[in-house]
């Protein structure tokens, strides 16, 4: 989100090499609303190169997050919110800001990466100093820290076989020095000298016995089992024996893909997950602030892992190491070197400061088909989380219900207050296709859930609802009370691109009677991507507007096996051009089915054609993106479109699942200046047995149109999406027909 847009000139002196231009931007800009802001500066000069070209623009991004502050949240003894950091390698003023930012976000632990050559430089001569700062500032803060000991000094590495005494003296040394301060200690890959697993329940036990004689409470970790996204779990295993042993998984990159692999090593390692089992997870690399995704994936990365149990979950990093983009393991953290926010970080704070303290306590009761959920439960506050699934219709409003006494409030996902609709019947609460909070604030203690939806909500209205010749939607309503008088109407926008089937509706009802309405919009020949209408309710004096979200909902026709494509018939529509950038290019969507495969066409008019590579370090070169989903699947696919030749490579993008890609053909054609690219999609590549009209298409299509040649590059699209949000909101909707 642009808090801001203007221009401004500057005259910049000539730079040194041992100075920089400087020049002060006058800026202000009062933000109100939580969430995360991109500052963006496009900077261009008004001289031409030195090849006479014009000058290549400088773009320069960064980020201000305005969240809720969890500072005065009371950690009590929870240490779920757990975060990764290498502060001990930063100067002091780093450290100590660091140190407040994991606690302003409402992290319950610190899990401070901690070089042993830092500690014992030399055999038996132990420096505290530096460490023991670090871990009062910590624990003044109300957060839990966890010792990761890594980097053994080089007077261990020169004999292997001490490493295994030295390593249980310094665990003693650092528990009978910290005491009670410090509860949680880790042992790095480079601490274990290469042990299996098995060997490492034997060597954590041992060693636990010998640090509780300094700290009865100290929790011994081993180096945690490393699963890979995208494969099998790997041959390591946690030994069948797990008595008394705390284990620690670890996934990497993108949290879906993570998810999915924890699920397959739990079903492959048949094995119950433990109370003090610990879940690693080292975010993927991220250049710039990131998208929603990444900042609700931390919320379904914690809410998995309270349905597992686990003791607590680490994320790392807190702080990239790293500047240079072209270093991407330097790149993970939820802020920058700047320490300028992700939006990961939103969605920590967020996590964090609606659920520390509360345990989970299952699914929330009745939650529709379209959501996920998980009620969490205080002593005198529960907390249902609603986790929106994607590619799905939902339903435009959720009933909560509570019988004991309490306060009912619904929050968004960055913790904004959502309102409850009160009219003639029970509260609803407006869905989001983001994370929702419901909290019902209890007069009295309760142990027991508390906190239920309704099964069948008084009103019913789907989200979105599809304007076409063949769409049609249902408002229901089951009169809460007797109705006398009120009336029902669709209050269509203002520019004339709509009508409707319904009209004004005169309502009159016994209480308990059911009343159905059938509504049909349609479309101008102007075409739209979205438009909101208003669903007016009133019933006895009291009025209900409720905006509904209309997608326009083409049509993917049968077509035969030697039928072309790209012609008239199959058209669902055009690319249209996104931005500032005036469009050179142009572009025609098609897409038709067979019941077997499903064909997607772009037939593309492009004065020069480049093909994508690299140029100092920068990719250049035009670029074809397609994204697909099936109604009411979980996950969605982008593919990038590469050419060689008269090949067409298909290559994941956007950290894509890959399942049954193999199955996908791609080819491409020309003809009378046109560049036709089609894309061949088997129904059980897309887990259908075959496409028919009980399941809709989302897709959408991007070309960035870029010559190389240092003129800005122009974008084009047919739905939005593809700018690696990983979202499919803004993709269009199609109908499988059968004619």
């Amino acid at each position: 989100e642009s808090v801001e847009s203007q221009r401004d000139s500057a005259n910049l002196p000539a730079g040194g090499p041992n100075f920089r231009s400087r020049q002060t931007v006058r800026f202000s800009r009062r933000i109100e609303q939580p969430g995360l802001y991109r500052l963006v500066a496009r900077i261009r000069a008004r001289r031409r190169d030195r090849l006479g070209g014009r000058a290549q623009a400088l773009e320069i991004e960064t980020a201000i997050a305005v969240v809720s502050s969890n500072r005065q949240i009371s950690r009590g003894r929870a240490t779920f919110f757990g975060i990764g950091t290498n502060l001990m390698r930063e100067p002091a003023a780093d450290q100590r800001l660091e140190i407040e930012l994991a606690r302003e976000i409402g992290a319950n632990l610190l899990a401070l990466d901690t070089p042993w050559s830092m500690i014992e430089p030399n055999r038996d001569m132990y420096e505290f100093a530096l460490l023991d700062r670090v871990v009062d500032a910590v624990t003044a803060l109300d957060m839990a820290p966890m010792i990761v000991l890594t980097q053994p000094p080089d007077w261990v590495r020169a004999d292997a076989g001490a490493l295994a005494g030295r390593r249980a003296i310094l665990l003693e040394s650092l528990a009978r020095h910290l005491g009670p301060k410090v509860t949680y200690y880790r042992l790095g890959r480079d601490l274990l000298g290469g042990l299996a697993a098995e060997q490492q329940g034997t060597l954590l036990r041992n060693l636990r016995r010998r640090v509780a004689a300094a700290n009865p409470d100290a929790i011994v970790l081993g180096a945690p089992l490393v699963l890979q996204n995208g494969s099998g779990t790997g041959a390591r295993r946690p030994p069948a024996d797990r008595q008394d042993a705390h284990w620690s998984y670890e996934t990497r990159d993108d949290v879906n893909a993570a998810l999915i692999t924890l699920d397959r090593f739990a079903g492959d390692a048949s094995f119950q997950w433990s109370s003090g089992d610990w879940w690693l997870h080292r975010a993927g690399p991220r250049i710039g602030a990131g998208f929603l995704y990444d900042s609700e994936a931390v919320l379904r990365m914690y809410v998995r892992a309270a349905e597992r149990g686990v003791a607590g979950v680490v994320w790392f990093d807190l702080r990239d190491d790293d500047n240079d983009p072209n270093n991407a393991e330097g790149l993970r953290g939820l802020v920058r070197r700047d320490f300028s926010p992700r939006a990961a970080l939103t969605g920590y704070a967020s996590t964090a400061g609606m659920l520390t303290g509360l345990r989970y306590a299952g699914p929330v009761l009745n939650t529709p088909e379209a959501f996920e959920s998980a009620l969490f439960i205080g002593s005198d506050r529960q907390v249902a989380v609603l986790l929106p699934r994607p590619n799905r219709v939902r339903p435009a409003f959720v009933a909560p219900f509570h019988v004991v006494p309490g306060e009912l409030r619904a929050r968004d996902f960055e913790r904004r207050p959502h309102a409850l609709v009160e009219t003639i019947g029970p509260p609803l609460t407006p869905t989001l296709p983001r994370p929702l909070f419901l909290t019902l604030a209890l007069e009295n203690a309760q142990p027991e859930p508390q906190l239920a939806l309704g099964v069948r909500p008084w009103l019913r209205v789907p989200q979105p609802v599809f304007c076409g010749a063949d769409a049609k939607f249902a408002v229901e309503l089951d009169a809460p009370v007797r109705i006398r008088r009120g009336f029902l109407q669709i209050v269509l926008p203002k520019n004339g691109t709509l009508t409707s089937s319904l009209g004004t509706k005169a309502l009159s009802a016994r209480r308990g009677e059911t009343l159905r309405y059938e509504v049909q919009l349609s479309g101008t020949d102007v075409p739209f991507e979205r438009q909101t209408v208003t669903l007016r309710l009133s019933a006895n004096g009291r009025i209900m507007n409720i905006p509904l979200d209309v997608r326009p909902l083409g049509e993917i026709r049968m077509i035969g096996d030697s039928q072309q494509l790209a012609v008239g018939r199959f058209r669902i529509g055009s690319l249209v051009p996104d931005g500032e950038v005036p469009a050179t290019a142009s572009g025609t969507v098609f897409a038709a089915h067979n019941g077997n495969k499903l064909r997607i066409a772009l037939s593309i008019e492009d004065d020069a054609f480049v093909a994508a590579r690299q140029s100092r370090g920068r990719p250049v070169g035009d670029e074809l993106l397609f994204a697909l989903a099936v109604e009411n699947a979980d996950e969605h696919v982008e593919v990038l479109l590469r050419r060689n030749g008269n090949a067409v490579a298909i290559v994941p993008a956007h950290g894509t699942c890959v399942v049954g890609l193999d199955r996908w053909t791609a080819t491409v054609s020309e003809s009378d200046g046109r560049r036709v690219f089609e894309l061949t999609v088997p129904a059980e590549a897309v887990g259908l047995e075959r496409f028919a009209g009980d399941r809709r298409i989302l897709l959408a299509v991007r070309y960035l149109d870029d010559d190389g040649d240092g003129l800005p590059r122009s974008l084009l699209h047919w739905g939005r999406g593809l700018d690696g949000g990983r979202s499919t909101e803004g993709f269009r909707w199609l109908a499988v027909v059968d004619r």
